[in-house]
């Protein structure tokens, strides 16, 4: 096409959005990308279950996992009471599948297998938003009414 040419289809408004889009204006698909975290997968078993107060007196379930590549890790499943609605039980000794969020440290729990019971929670939705929550639909203060998967298979 000759310049002439391509300066009139400059001029049209579809042309004008190509060539903005071009130049490197922000996407939506790229901001949607960089909610996704980084995930890792690790079996082991479990070496110390604690409960772990955070700064709004929140008890929370964390574990120390010795995972059978060597390496010790603390992961976070969610609020004690989150865990004994669920009726998930975990206990030293148990050998558990997990897939945990890379950061931040006690390291958030996606999902948890424990193989020894056969017991499965899913505590997290693939961008890390709790399953659980004052969000979920008024379940009086604190509100950390589970709204997960969990089964037994």
């Amino acid at each position: 096409m000759d310049p002439e040419g391509l300066m009139r289809l400059a001029r049209t408004p579809i042309a004008a959005l190509v060539i903005l889009l071009a130049a490197g204006l922000p996407s939506t698909a790229q901001d949607d990308q960089a909610e996704v975290r980084a995930l890792r997968d690790v079996r082991g078993s479990i070496v110390e279950v604690r409960s772990a107060p955070d700064q709004d007196g929140t008890i929370w379930l964390d574990l120390l996992i010795q995972a059978e590549k060597g390496e010790r890790l603390t992961i976070r499943l969610a609020p004690s009471v989150t865990i004994t609605e669920a009726a998930f039980r975990v206990n030293v000794g148990d050998v558990v599948r997990v897939r945990f969020f890379t950061e931040p440290e006690p390291y958030p729990v996606q999902k948890i297998r424990n193989e020894t019971t056969r017991g499965q929670l899913r505590l997290r939705c693939l961008h890390g938003e709790p399953l659980w929550g004052s969000h979920s639909h008024g379940h009086g203060p604190g509100g950390h009414r589970y709204r997960g998967s969990r089964s037994r298979s």
